[in-house]
């Protein structure tokens, strides 16, 4: 966050108060699955930068250029300037992600957002409040009980800690201000299976509005966590019982939905896709971007590839369509970092 030292997250002067009886809160109090209270604070002191971006203007449109598609567009289609760009990210990062000790918090929030996904934490930082709470962990509290199954009883306390979207959020955020900003322009894949989940789409998106299109040279701000991509289009393809890693994010029966986000230089990102002790699943090759970046809508394009394991298959050369939208990842206006 902008005019603060790196690495640390904004703390606040009072804890949340959850809905629970005060015998609930006496027992969670003691509790060695509950978050510390320094952690609490600032995950909700990143939850609220999240609501100040939406209260602000960071949303004014940005000039899209032909040339920055044009660009994007030779990445996607150029196994040479793919690998190229892969090469620079490593050299960029791969000293960096070496250094994240696994037996770290970090580490662990890293480990656990690669294996649970990522809706646990994204819930937590675009909750809205309601009539009945008004704090994200107090919502939090009042909407899970925890049961643990049997593959938990050996270390309940750890395991329900880290189901805490609190706890991933402290930790995958302070990694993210910690890591280098990029030195350069880079270009990912990002395929989601509805249009709702798009960048441009607002998190309260109802299923019935997958007819809502983005509007060229318009900014959206995206305050969740966002995975992507250095994989190249084919991964997302599959034929029968050979799927790539990639394949079950994408309906090529639908055609629905790739994106090609240009990230700006001096975001910071963190490469997933670099291994650190069994950090990213293979092949998907993961490059995570933070919360609160705004996404200027730069079109759509249709890039037609060959579509390799099908073609390998059948012995005929069988191509697949893609209808990509574009995008340009930029932070919001005075910011270093979100």
């Amino acid at each position: 966050m902008e005019g603060e030292k790196e690495g640390r997250l904004p703390n606040l002067s009072f804890l949340p108060v959850s809905d629970q009886s005060k015998q609930q809160q006496k027992k969670r109090k003691h509790r060695s699955d509950a978050p510390n209270p320094d952690v609490v604070a600032g995950a909700k002191a990143v939850w609220e930068r999240m609501r100040q971006l939406e209260a602000s203007n960071v949303v004014d449109a940005v000039q899209v250029t032909t040339e920055e598609i044009a660009s994007a567009i030779a990445l996607l289609e150029s196994p040479v300037l793919r690998e190229a760009q892969a090469r620079l990210i490593t050299e960029r990062y791969q000293a960096f992600v070496e250094s994240i000790d696994s037996s770290s918090n970090e580490w662990r929030a890293v480990d656990e957002y690669v294996r649970e996904g990522e809706s646990t934490v994204n819930e937590y930082l675009t909750w809205r409040p309601d009539n009945f709470h008004i704090d994200p962990t107090d919502n939090y509290e009042w909407q899970h009980d925890f049961t643990l199954s049997d593959d938990e009883e050996d270390d309940p306390d750890l395991r329900k800690l880290w189901r805490r979207p609190e706890q991933q959020l402290f930790y995958l955020y302070g990694l993210l201000d910690r890591c280098p900003p990029l030195d350069a322009p880079v270009t990912l894949l990002r395929s989601v299976k509805f249009v709702r989940r798009l960048p441009h789409s607002p998190p309260d998106s109802e299923p019935g509005a997958g007819t809502w299109r983005p509007t060229v040279g318009k900014a959206y701000l995206n305050t969740r966590f966002v995975s992507t991509s250095l994989a190249p289009l084919n991964d997302y393809l599959s034929w029968r019982d050979e799927p790539p890693p990639l394949s079950h994010f994408y309906d090529p029966r639908v055609d629905c939905c790739m994106c090609a986000i240009t990230v700006d230089a001096g975001v910071k990102v963190l490469p997933i896709a670099i291994d650190n002790d069994e950090w990213g699943k293979r092949g998907e090759q993961e490059v995570l971007l933070p919360p609160g970046l705004v996404y200027v809508f730069q079109g759509t394009k249709k890039i037609t590839v060959k579509n390799e394991k099908r073609s390998k298959a059948t012995g005929k050369v069988r191509h697949h369509k893609f209808n990509i939208f574009f995008y340009r990842a930029v932070l919001p206006e005075g910011s270093s970092f979100v």
